[in-house]
This record gives structure tokens, sequence and C-alpha cells, in this order.
């Protein structure tokens, strides 16, 4: 997961796609196949299922080993701690009161005199909760 985060995925994606089918895919289609193949294709009656364990068998295989949900909610706990305990901290504490920023879902939207401030903090704060960097 690691070694995903760090680099291109979409270009791992395309590598494996080589590997597994002998064919040579775009950065456009290795992102549509990501997204459909691997974020869609683990729910056991979807069609792309078959795309996305043989894309990533090692994370198909670790998702089916146990419960969706349960890895849904404890992605969705960690989430919400990095956001609220960690980057909006430190947005509340660091940022000037003119700053507009709210999280919407999984993101932060920002007014653009913060934006780079913001960005940072975010690096920052992503290192130190996962311990390497987030491209």
């Amino acid at each position: 997961m690691k070694e995903l985060a760090m680099n291109d995925i979409y270009q791992f994606v395309a590598d494996e796609h080589l590997k597994s089918f002998n064919t040579v895919i775009g950065r456009k289609k290795a992102k549509d196949l990501f997204i459909k193949g691997f974020l869609y294709g683990m729910y056991p009656k979807k069609e792309n299922k078959y795309l996305g364990q043989k894309l990533f068998p090692e994370i198909s295989a670790f998702i089916d080993s146990n419960t969706r949900s349960a890895i849904s909610c404890d992605l969705q706990k960690s989430e919400a701690s990095l956001l609220n305990n960690r980057i909006f901290k430190r947005i509340a504490l660091e940022a000037d009161r003119s700053i507009t920023a709210f999280g919407l879902f999984d993101s932060i939207v920002v007014d653009s005199d913060h934006f780079d401030q913001v960005h940072d903090i975010m690096v920052e704060e992503s290192f130190k909760y996962f311990g390497y960097d987030i491209p």
C-alpha cells in the first residue's frame, strides 16, 4: 500500500494491465479502470470485480478476507480523525480569521488566499499520520 501511495497509481494500473492482458493502455483508460475496477469493483455482484482482483490481487484478498463494513468504518474513523483532530485543528490554530474553510465529505474547501497554507498543513499532517509522503 505504501508503495502504491508513493507512486503514480494510474501508471501502476497501466503496467499491471500490460502484464495481465498484454495490452498497452493510456492514462485516462488506467484511471477509468482504477475507479471502476478497484474502487467499485470490490463489491461481489459487480461485473468489474474480476478486473479489480486481477490488477490488485493482494488488496482484493485483504478486502475479501475481512468484512467490508468493518474496513469501511475503520477507514472512515481514520479519515475523520486525520481531518478533524489534526488538519482542521491546525487550521483553526494557525490560519488568520479571514479564512473560509470547511469540510465536504473527504475534502477541504478553502478560499484561494489560504490554499497554500492549508495544503502545507494537509501534507505535513498526512506525513505525521501515515509516516510517509502522500503525492
